[in-house]
């Protein structure tokens, strides 16, 4: 499956075609439940609408909702459970589980460290690049 949940600004998020495709519905159908729920879905924060793209042969735009652990949880519930659409919800569970608990780790000093030593690595492997690769490749003819 592709990713489920995604990071933005230490919080965590899924959209509606996330949740359409693991659990075999149509968008449409998935849409149109948020759409009539939309007032119980803004109690649990606000919604944010965004375009896709449809068909790349049409080049339709279909509209998209991102939705927060709360909302995405309530959406869920929603859903009528067969086989599929409970695997999918344990999955979604788990994976918003998996992404809180990252963004937790990411909180700890020893992630900052590890974090602040990698990019003085990344740093100087560049630099390397830049005083000592790149003069080689000019001296020896290359344009690129």
């Amino acid at each position: 499956m592709n990713q489920l949940v995604t990071i933005k600004k230490n919080d965590v998020f899924t959209d509606s075609m996330v949740i359409a495709k693991g659990t075999g519905n149509a968008h449409e159908s998935v849409f149109a439940l948020i759409r009539k729920y939309e007032n119980d879905f803004r109690e649990l924060g606000s919604i944010e609408y965004s375009d896709y793209l449809k068909s790349d042969k049409l080049k339709t735009k279909g509209t998209k909702v991102d939705l927060n652990e709360p909302q995405a949880s309530y959406l869920i519930t929603l859903l009528r459970n067969n086989d599929i659409v409970r695997k999918f919800k344990l999955e979604l569970v788990k994976e918003f589980f998996r992404m809180r608990q990252f963004i937790l780790e990411r909180q700890t000093a020893e992630w900052q460290q590890s974090r602040l030593i990698g990019k003085q690595i990344r740093k100087d492997e560049t630099d390397v690049i830049l005083d000592k690769l790149i003069p080689l490749a000019e001296s020896q003819g290359s344009n690129n």
